[in-house]
């Protein structure tokens, strides 16, 4: 559970990833340019509609259209291409229809899958770092001597500038090794100083790691 002391701080912003072309060739993915820039977020809305139209199962060109609309700031039509995408990728799963959606160059569904779902979480004001931290506290309460896991929480709760949470999980996860209780394969020998230096560095710099030349 998450505790009462947990500092989150909730970004509203937009933090636009590059987008994924591995399921189209630069021939395909050009044809959804703008001739007027080759910046991606001038995709011609005008062919991608012309795609979903001719091609409403093409997952890619309504993930490719929800981006244009949400960096326009058109988040409704945004949500609505991302979760339409989201039924193609899910009945193809469920048909067992991915591969063939990838042959067809229509998307690759696993890759792009955490791509829709992170960009709805943009646009309902989900900050990353918070998501990251509450992923990881359900995999912790799951497996509670893996101390990998801490320190990952420790770095993301770092991130967020909560430094209590970040030296706390940190400590814990140099107890489990300590203990000689730490699972999943950590090598202990290895994470000890690793984790000792992140305590440091969190103590004063407030992050589980010295960026190099400042330590």
């Amino acid at each position: 559970m998450m505790r009462k002391n947990i500092v989150v701080f909730l970004l509203v912003c937009f933090m636009v990833l590059p987008i994924q072309s591995l399921a189209l060739d630069d021939n395909s993915k050009n044809q959804f340019f703008d001739d007027r820039s080759d910046n991606p977020w001038y995709w011609s809305l005008e062919k991608l509609t012309d795609c979903v139209k001719k091609q409403p199962d093409h997952m890619f060109c309504f993930l490719l259209r929800g981006e244009v609309y949400q960096r326009r700031g058109d988040n409704i039509k945004a949500l609505s291409d991302y979760t339409e995408a989201i039924r193609i990728c899910d009945k193809a799963k469920k048909e067992n229809k991915e591969s063939e959606l990838l042959k067809q160059g229509k998307g690759a569904c696993g890759i792009h899958r955490e791509t829709l779902d992170k960009h709805i979480r943009e646009i309902n004001g989900v900050n990353e770092n918070v998501y990251t931290i509450l992923e990881l506290t359900k995999k912790i309460e799951q497996n509670p001597t893996y101390a990998m896991l801490y320190r990952d929480r420790a770095c993301e709760y770092g991130r967020v500038g909560d430094k209590f949470n970040g030296l706390k999980d940190l400590n814990k996860a140099l107890q489990l090794c300590e203990d000689g209780v730490a699972s999943d394969g950590v090598i202990c020998s290895n994470f000890i100083p690793l984790v000792k230096e992140s305590i440091e560095a969190m103590q004063n710099k407030g992050v589980c790691w010295y960026p190099k030349a400042s330590k």
